[in-house]
Order: structure tokens, then C-alpha cells, then sequence
């Protein structure tokens, strides 16, 4: 590899050589979706970092760095350990590799593919070692050294293993190094969080078309559009300018990366990619999925399009919403029955409760040998399930 004056190596050799194999954009040369994407790939590429970790979207782009990094190191004769945390990302991973490299324009990756080979290991005449293994086979990746270790999904791995892995580095002096890109998990347990809060966390920083003064770009200051037709637009704090999605992008391709903390760990370096760097995104889809996730939240009462959004499109660990508090008073009101008494004829009577998440609902029903009509007078205004014997008939 060669590369251009400004660039990584890794970055010059992905440029002139790879081909993306799948997607829309299948069949075109790769080039990094935007600014943001080139300064982590040549942080991949850095000698002087053990760790790049991303915290990433979906579609913002982390999949496609990862598949870049492991070609272009393989490429480069290191030896590279990809995980994933299950065989069914195994697969998918060693044949989307196997696509990527079968349309690389370098020719000796291309015909490495070509040779008979274990299905997940592969070696090419440089020397370089590229291997796909998944959590499943922790036995066999203890055996393992490498010094490129791509970590897929950390969030997704049943265990804490990134001191693991990093020890399969340990046998070449300090060359090794360390990638992980993954999604988020929750607040309290998400691991790609704690890797990136040991690095600077670097955010983008977007300049506003007004003023000029930088700051990432943050969910809140997005407008959403109080008609079926008006657009959404994203709204500067700094000197409350309002701009659109074509600015906003065009804004967003004028940004920079910069830390937000000072690294607990030296040699690491975190990145925040949320889904205004991804180039499949815009300000109008990332609203339309905000607004979708919001209406069935209405509907179902359900927090999973909330979750999906927060940590899909925000790249955040969410955060579940504590649980409100009933005062007696309203329980009275909009809970409790009045019961006259044990009817006459009941033979059994059958307490249930049922376990909300801030209180407990409870109703005793009366059963006998024989039913008990009711007139809808009686019926009416009755809470509960629809059974008439569960009433207590």
C-alpha cells in the first residue's frame, strides 16, 4: 500500500481497490459515504492507537468500515480475527466478506478467495491471515493470536471479552490493535457505551450555516412538521437559525470530528455515528421513523418502536421510562367495585391479580353450580375481562 499525502494507507488502498458487492450502491467503487467515514478508517489504520471503538447506527455505515479494515489489513499481510457473537452472523459475515473480496480490484485478495480453503480462514502470498469466528467457538479462540482483532456487535455477546482479546494481540509488541463497531444495548449494561467512555468520544461537530459556530447535531433541535405537508427542518441553538434537509446535509459534509472527554485509556479512540452520517439518511426519514415509532407507541402503548428508534437512528443505550405513581385516590376512582356482599348460591370464591408495572390489580369473583344472569344495568360499568363468569356470575 501507498498512500496519498493526507490519507491512511488503509484508507489510499480501499480507494483504488475495493468494489462494494451488495446493497444499492453494488457494483461501484467504495468511497467513504462522507468526511466522517475517512477519519475512521485511518483510525483503523494508526499505529499509534490499540483501540477504535464506533457507536453506530444502523445504515450509518460501521458494517462497511469493518469489511474495508478486514480486507485491507488481510491485504497488507497482518493477520486478522473478525468476531461475531453467534454462528448465524458468522455465516453472514464470511459471505459478504467472500463477496467483497471476489470483486476486489487487488488481485491477489480476489484470488485467495479462489483457493481452496478452510470455510472461515483464509491466507494470501503477503502473509496476511483473515479468520471469522464467533462467540460459540471460545475454546478454539483462545488458541488464537492476531494483530487486528475486529470486534462485530460487541452489545450482542453474552460476556464481558474485550480483555480477552485484546491479550490475543499481545504477541506482536504492541502492533495489535483492537476494532469494535456495534449498535447499543441498555443504559445500564450497554458495552459498546463502556468502550467508547474509555476513549475521547468523538462527536461531530457541524458548523451552522449562519454563524459558523460547530456543535453535533442532537435530536432535540429537530422540528417536526405539524402538517401532512411541511417538511421537518433542524433548528441551531447557537443563534436559533432553522434550516432545512438539503442545508442540513450540506452542513453535516462541512463537519469535523472532535472529543467531548478526555480518553480514560490512552491509544483508544471512540467515534458517535448516529444517523445523520449515514448517506442513506436524511432529516426526513430520520423524523418519518420518529413520527412512525411515536403513533404506535399511542396505539399500543408499547415502548419497542421508541427503543428501536433511540438506539437505530440516535445511536443511544435506552433508557426506559420510570413507571408513574398511582395515588389511592385514583385507585378508588378507576379501579375499585363495589361488592354487596357474596351472592347467594357461591360456592368458591377465586382471587386474581394482575402485576402492572406500578401497582397491583386485584378482583375476587364468586363461582356456584349454577349461573347467574345479570341485567345489563348490573353489567354496566363493570372494569376487567370480558368473561361473564370472571365477574363473578
Amino acid at each position: 500500500m501507498v498512500a496519498r499525502r493526507g490519507i491512511s494507507k488503509l484508507r489510499a488502498w480501499a480507494e483504488a481497490n475495493i468494489v462494494i458487492a451488495d446493497g444499492p450502491r453494488a457494483g461501484k467503487r467504495w468511497r467513504p459515504g462522507n468526511p466522517a467515514w475517512a477519519d475512521v478508517l485511518d483510525a483503523m489504520d494508526d499505529p499509534a492507537l490499540e483501540q477504535v471503538t464506533v457507536r453506530g447506527s444502523i445504515q450509518s455505515g460501521k458494517t462497511a468500515s469493518l469489511l474495508v479494515a478486514a480486507l485491507g489489513h488481510y491485504a497488507a499481510g497482518r493477520s486478522v480475527l473478525f468476531y461475531e457473537p453467534d454462528e448465524a452472523l458468522k455465516r453472514a459475515m464470511s459471505t459478504r466478506l467472500r463477496a467483497w473480496a471476489r470483486v476486489c480490484r487487488d488481485g491477489e485478495v480476489a484470488a485467495s478467495w479462489e483457493r481452496p480453503r478452510p470455510p472461515h480462514s483464509r491466507t494470501n502470498e503477503r502473509g496476511g491471515r483473515l479468520e471469522v469466528l464467533s462467540a460459540g467457538q471460545r475454546t478454539t479462540t483462545l488458541m488464537r493470536t492476531a494483530e487486528v482483532v475486529i470486534l462485530d456487535e460487541l452489545r450482542a455477546f453474552g460476556r464481558d471479552i474485550v480483555l480477552e482479546l485484546v491479550d490475543r494481540m499481545a504477541a506482536f509488541g504492541g502492533r495489535g490493535r483492537l476494532i469494535t463497531a456495534s449498535s447499543t444495548g441498555e443504559e445500564d449494561s450497554c458495552r459498546t457505551t463502556t468502550e467508547l467512555e474509555k476513549s475521547d468520544a468523538r462527536h461531530w461537530f457541524v458548523p451552522c450555516p449562519a454563524c459558523g459556530q460547530r456543535a453535533p447535531i442532537v435530536w432535540a433541535n429537530v422540528v417536526l412538521p405539524k402538517t401532512a405537508t411541511a417538511r421537518p427542518s433542524y433548528l441551531f441553538p447557537c443563534c436559533r437559525a432553522e434550516v432545512g434537509t438539503v442545508a442540513l446535509k450540506r452542513a453535516i459534509g462541512a463537519g469535523a470530528w472532535r472529543p467531548t472527554r478526555k480518553a480514560a485509556v490512552t491509544a483508544t479512540r471512540g467515534y458517535h455515528a448516529d444517523a445523520f452520517l449515514s448517506p442513506f439518511e436524511t432529516l426526513a426519514t430520520v423524523a418519518r421513523a420518529w413520527q412512525r415509532a411515536s403513533h404506535h407507541r399511542k396505539q399500543t402503548s408499547s415502548m419497542a418502536e421508541i427503543r428501536a428508534f433511540q438506539q437505530g437512528r440516535l445511536a443511544l443505550p435506552f433508557k426506559p421510562e420510570p413507571a408513574g405513581g398511582v395515588t389511592p385516590e385514583q385507585i378508588d376512582v378507576a379501579c375499585r367495585e363495589s361488592y354487596e356482599g357474596v351472592p347467594d348460591g357461591a360456592c368458591v370464591l377465586i382471587g386474581a391479580v394482575d402485576v402492572q408495572d406500578n401497582r397491583l390489580e386485584a378482583e375476587v369473583s364468586a363461582w356456584g353450580h349454577q349461573e347467574v344472569e345479570r341485567s345489563e344495568d348490573e353489567v354496566t360499568g363493570i372494569r376487567g375481562w370480558d368473561s361473564p363468569g370472571y365477574h363473578g356470575l
